[in-house]
């Protein structure tokens, strides 16, 4: 995934970013020992550590992002494209594939619906490669 910094928060222990992908805004967690430069493009993966809200079924055909810098949560929407025993694969976009974890309390989600999740700021780890 392609992702343009457009703001940079240095705590103590972490350097928060904000930025926008094809598909939205985002924000997370910086896990690289470069600061990451405003206005510049990363690729990068995610790790999402801790969700907020468990995946669930929507209604429309969407996939994208959007931030909810109130309480520091970022709302992911796609499409279920595959599943096994431990997570879903989530089709955010065309080169982004989220791997999203199955939790014991899961909705059964099918190939091809269109879900949504959502994960705090500060349990979203940005990796650029």
């Amino acid at each position: 995934m392609k992702l343009t910094i457009d703001n940079i928060q240095v705590s103590e222990n972490c350097i928060l970013i904000d930025g926008i992908t094809e598909i939205g805004k985002i924000s997370g967690i910086w896990k690289n020992n470069l600061k990451p430069i405003i206005h510049k493009e990363y690729s990068v993966e995610l790790t999402i550590t801790e969700y907020y809200k468990n995946i669930s079924c929507i209604s429309d055909e969407y996939h994208g992002m959007k931030v909810d810098s109130k309480n520091n949560i970022v709302h992911f929407y796609g499409c279920c494209e595959d599943m096994d025993d431990e997570v879903y694969y989530i089709r955010l976009n065309l080169d982004w594939l989220e791997m999203v974890d199955i939790m014991d309390d899961y909705m059964k989600i099918k190939k091809g619906d269109f879900v949504s999740f959502s994960a705090k700021s500060d349990c979203i780890l940005i990796y650029p490669y």
